[in-house]
């Protein structure tokens, strides 16, 4: 949904506009945000890989080869739009309303696409049948490659950052697309393995994603559901992740108002060995809202967001709380935040596939 995208560079201007009272906590209590840092740096972290960077970016590429649009999807028409936080949720809306409820008989993934590997044409922006070999037989491999963090497209000359397979399987008239992405050329190495299954009926149609990513260091497991209330401009996305070496585990539910009273509310969870992060709270249409922040089940702080700017974050008393506080925060909001975020840039490669 993108009501805050704060670039590292962003928080480190965070802490710099308030170190004046970094020195000394205006909060109830003293937080560990060192350790929930690391923490929340952990959970983004198999999601930042360049395999991962490049699939955000060229889903939705990958789903017209297979017949999702008979035009060309440039990459900005999918990237983030700004301070709209309903943004994801109407792409997810728009696209439920074609939605193919277990058209389990239909073969999505064309005849002629399968156990081919297709490449990035630069010059139409799409991805074509090359001559490699070595795709899955019941599915169709692509070629990833580096792109651009601006233009969210593949940087020129073309520069393979690995590859991903799509395959698709109909078990009791349920549909189920697998994506696999490995990094690397000569020897890759897997690192987001997820499947995507569609049920329901063609009014309240529901996805779940399930599966792992990883940054060769902490596997992150994930579990994302989504639920489209057609009739009630209603949508429903759960977050659940855990990376359990690490004694992380995270919840964010999104819920999505898009006719009675336009907006969102979120309801988050972390908890780690570094404590538990609950927050909970709305934001309007417009981008205004408030979230309320208890750590370890104490009431800490509130945010308060504002469209075009950066959100405040306030103790009990109405006053500031140190930079390094307001930084972890703010970052542990973003995660939960983008919960909708992730679920639609997971489900862009795979929706021909589920035909969804």
């Amino acid at each position: 949904m993108s009501i805050l995208r704060p670039t590292r560079a962003a928080l480190v201007a965070l802490l710099a506009a308030t170190a004046a009272c970094s020195s000394e906590s205006t909060s109830p209590r003293a937080i560990d945000t060192a350790r929930l840092r690391a923490d929340v740096q952990k959970a983004e972290a198999p999601f930042s890989t360049p395999v991962a960077q490049s699939l955000a970016a060229l889903g939705g590429a990958m789903d017209n080869a297979l017949g999702g649009s008979l035009v060309a999807l440039p990459a900005e028409a999918i990237a983030s739009t700004g301070d709209d936080p309903l943004a994801a949720s109407r792409r997810i809306a728009n696209r439920a309303r074609e939605v193919r409820v277990l058209n389990a008989t239909a073969d999505v993934i064309p005849a002629t696409l399968q156990g081919r590997t297709l490449e990035y044409d630069t010059a139409t922006r799409r991805y074509v049948p090359g001559n490699r070999t070595g795709a899955p037989a019941n599915g169709t491999r692509f070629v990833l490659y580096a792109v651009d963090p601006l233009t969210r497209r593949p940087v020129v000359p073309l520069a393979e950052t690995g590859y991903a397979d799509l395959t698709r399987t109909i078990s009791n008239s349920a549909i189920t697309a697998r994506l696999e992405a490995f990094s690397g050329t000569t020897s890759p190495v897997k690192r987001i393995d997820y499947t995507a299954s569609l049920s329901g009926t063609v009014t309240t149609p529901q996805v779940q994603i399930t599966g792992f990513a990883s940054d060769g260091t902490d596997r992150l497991d994930f579990t994302l559901t989504t639920l489209v209330e057609l009739a009630a401009g209603r949508i429903t996305v759960t977050n659940e992740a855990a990376i359990p070496t690490q004694q992380l585990a995270t919840r964010a539910q999104v819920i999505v108002d898009l006719v009675t009273e336009p907006g969102l509310r979120l309801d988050g969870r972390l908890a780690s060995e570094g404590g538990t992060v609950e927050m909970a709270g709305r934001i309007a249409a417009d981008g205004n809202g408030t979230i309320t922040v208890r750590i370890n089940g104490e009431l800490f702080a509130t945010i308060t967001v504002r469209p075009g700017q950066e959100p405040t974050v306030t103790n009990a008393a109405g006053q500031p709380v140190n930079a390094e506080e307001a930084a972890v925060i703010i970052q542990i909001f973003k995660w939960f935040d983008e919960a909708d975020d992730l679920y639609d840039a997971l489900s862009k490669p795979v929706e021909q596939a589920l035909g969804f």
